[in-house]
């Protein structure tokens, strides 16, 4: 890596529809992350627990999963990775469900790039960077 390089951060997307997904892969390499996709949640905790990304997007039901739990078991593995839930849902019921996760917030669609822009802008805040 060059001196003037930074490390690349790593998001890992939880989706229900991998191929669908491909504008929130776009959005976050467009903000500079290596982006990895995955449709089920078991997977997801194991690739956690064996390389903790920075940022999780999960969609707000995974299969029979709930990206909400995904959150609660993934914050038990790795308490400084930041989320962002994936869901059309009222941002105040999402906050009641989500209470005591630290979400970043909500975006509505794997398209909703105005919004995970807004999110990415809080991440590096938090991040530093």
């Amino acid at each position: 890596m060059d001196e003037g390089q930074t490390k690349k951060r790593h998001a890992l997307a939880v989706v229900r529809d991998p191929v669908g997904a491909a504008p929130l892969k776009d959005a976050l390499d467009a903000e500079g992350m290596t982006v990895t996709v995955l449709d089920n949640v078991p997977e997801a905790l194991a690739y956690c627990r064996n390389s903790p990304p920075d940022l999780v997007v999960a969609d707000d039901v995974i299969g029979s999963d709930s990206g909400v739990r995904l959150i609660g078991d993934l914050l038990a593995i790795s308490w400084t990775t930041a989320t962002i839930l994936i869901t059309t849902d009222p941002e105040e019921e999402v906050h009641d469900r989500a209470e005591g996760l630290g979400i970043l917030g909500t975006v509505t669609d794997y398209a909703d790039r105005q919004g995970l822009q807004r999110l990415m802008t809080n991440f590096r805040k938090v991040r530093g960077g």
